[in-house]
């Protein structure tokens, strides 16, 4: 393995580089998207965050670290949660290099410390449950072992139809590219396992499959769904995510392992979301999912818990889940090798000179006729008729 991918291997089992948006600045951190369109993204990605939520609401924003969302000093009555103190999440960020120091004051207080997951006992221990407008989250959701626990306590949190919004990456434009996506058994499993932790087998398979954007002298966390997918190398580090696996196997520990827990395409989150709550197991609907949008999406949950609602009928969430299971597919289609190549002969066939268009249409036509001619006879015929041999037959 390379020491290129040594170095980067240990920095993302250690703490995941996600990318630093809005106040830290393109120009320091190359870790963001590749292409020009993401710009023009990032300036309308709070806007999106924040679409229903006011200043004046009472809200909760999950770790935000240098980049809050809903910070106090632009008049949002917002608490923090985090796994760490400020003067812990400050010593980290002046350790990083990768941090200006510009971002240190962006640093919130934290009013509730621990895990996500455990939000409804955090936020029990100071606050009345059911008091909050608002639970807000960015590139955090993906890291929860537990995200079915998560949803049950933000439903405890909230008001009747209070709002979760959260970012979250699109793991067609970013290093979990090469990954599956996750599915609702990976939900249910980690939830009956009381999982307070990323597994070793989420560990390995973002070890083995974690992918770089390589452009140049460029490297790149995240990338956009126009970047070209030839330029995403995966490490070559299966070896390595082996023998850390086979190891904790022999010598089991307690260390926490960051690592995306759960990987995503915006249809195959709504699906996983669609099933848990169909199964009894969340209470929130969906108010929106946006599309792709840079290397992340949007998504707004309501909570209703506790609030009187239609209900659709089987017939209708499995009609609905049909599409969504084939939309999946189309998605992950979409950013490939082969569909990349198609587009580009479609822009390049776009671009023919008029000579040249009826060339290819007179081709074309030639073609269907060939076609209609041979349909009636010997289709392999008039392959002969162009020099093909070996193929005409009585």
């Amino acid at each position: 393995m390379s020491e290129t991918n040594t170095r980067a291997l240990e920095s993302f089992t250690g703490a995941d580089l996600e990318p630093y948006i809005h106040e830290v600045g393109l120009a320091k951190i190359d870790l963001l998207d590749v292409t020009s369109n993401h710009l023009q993204a990032d300036i309308n990605r709070s806007n999106e965050l924040l679409r229903f939520i006011d200043r004046e609401h009472y809200g909760i924003e999950i770790a935000p670290w240098i980049n809050p969302i809903t910070p106090k000093s632009h008049g949002f009555n917002c608490l923090t949660l985090d796994v760490f103190d400020k003067n812990t999440l400050v010593s980290k960020a002046m350790a990083d290099p990768n941090i200006p120091d510009g971002c240190l004051n962006l640093i919130e207080d934290v009013d509730f410390i621990g895990s996500a997951c455990d939000i409804d006992s955090i936020v029990s221990s100071k606050c009345v449950l059911g008091s909050f407008d608002y639970i807000i989250s960015s590139h955090n959701f993906e890291h929860l072992p537990n995200p079915i626990l998560f949803l049950q306590g933000c439903s405890k949190v909230l008001k009747p139809n209070g709002i979760l919004s959260m970012a979250l990456p699109d793991k067609r434009a970013s290093f979990d590219y090469f990954r599956p996506h996750s599915i609702t058994a990976d939900w249910v499993a980690a939830y009956y396992e009381k999982r307070d932790r990323p597994s070793a087998q989420q560990l390995f398979a973002q070890t083995s499959l974690h992918s770089r954007f390589q452009q140049a002298d460029r490297e790149a966390l995240c990338f956009s769904l126009g970047a070209d997918p030839e330029l995403v190398v995966p490490f070559e580090t299966l070896k390595e995510a082996f023998h850390t696996w086979d190891n904790f196997q022999k010598s089991p520990d307690e260390i926490y392992r960051d690592v995306h827990c759960s990987v995503f395409t915006p249809s195959s989150f709504e699906l996983i979301l669609r099933d848990c709550e169909f199964l009894g197991l969340v209470d929130f609907d969906i108010r929106s999912i946006s599309q792709n949008n840079g290397n992340e999406f949007y998504v707004h949950l309501e909570n209703v818990a506790g609030t009187i609602r239609k209900r659709q009928t089987e017939r209708e969430f499995y009609d609905r889940r049909k599409i969504l299971l084939q939309k999946i597919g189309s998605e992950i289609a979409i950013d490939t090798t082969l569909s990349t190549a198609y587009s580009r002969l479609v822009r390049s066939l776009s671009n023919l000179n008029d000579q040249q268009a009826v060339r290819l249409e007179a081709l074309e036509e030639q073609i269907v006729r060939l076609r209609k001619k041979t349909s009636k006879f010997n289709p392999f015929r008039w392959l002969a008729r162009y020099g093909i041999q070996g193929v005409v037959r009585d």
